[in-house]
């Protein structure tokens, strides 16, 4: 049967004598009662046992900044592709327009060089803009509530009927 490293020092030297590794700390082992074997140091700054063992360090050692857990906090997350793509994409640039300074975002002037490449005769370009336009039309489409006709007129107001009649 195996035993640990302190509780075997313990039962061969004593408490009278502090471990070596516990002594530049002021610290000594000693086997309580009730401590499942755990070993119990006196604490420097009271004179009473402190609990010291597995997953229990000295107090003087826990938690050193710096040494312990994450000291530099929870790592920021990853930025998202999509979120990165509108923060590029609203930046404002400055541009020369026929003489004149503008402030534009880089998205405005992206979708420029891409329609003056498309009428100066690039292919692709050319079917990438007309999808874009087609993609924009059926958002406007969508976006505008319905118009009700008659029929759903006479629905709304039996409902409004039904609902507010007693019972």
């Amino acid at each position: 049967m195996r035993e640990s490293r302190a509780r075997r020092y313990t039962s061969e030297v004593g408490a009278a004598r502090p471990h070596p590794a516990l002594a530049p700390l002021g610290l000594s082992l000693s086997r309580s009662a009730g401590q499942g074997g755990e070993a119990a140091a006196l604490s420097a700054e009271t004179e009473e046992p402190e609990r010291v063992g597995y997953r229990r360090p000295p107090r003087r050692t826990r938690f050193l900044p710096g040494c312990s857990g994450n000291p530099s906090g929870r790592a920021r997350p990853a930025p998202v592709g999509p979120l990165v793509m509108k923060e590029l994409s609203e930046t404002v640039v400055l541009t020369d327009e026929k003489g004149a300074k503008r402030t534009i975002t880089k998205l405005e002037l992206a979708v420029r060089q891409l329609v003056n490449r498309g009428a100066s005769g690039d292919r692709h370009a050319t079917l990438l803009v007309f999808s874009l336009m087609r993609e924009e039309r059926a958002r406007r489409k969508t976006s505008q509530p319905r118009r009700l006709d008659e029929a759903d007129d006479v629905v709304i107001v039996d409902l409004v009927r039904r609902l507010t009649e007693p019972q």
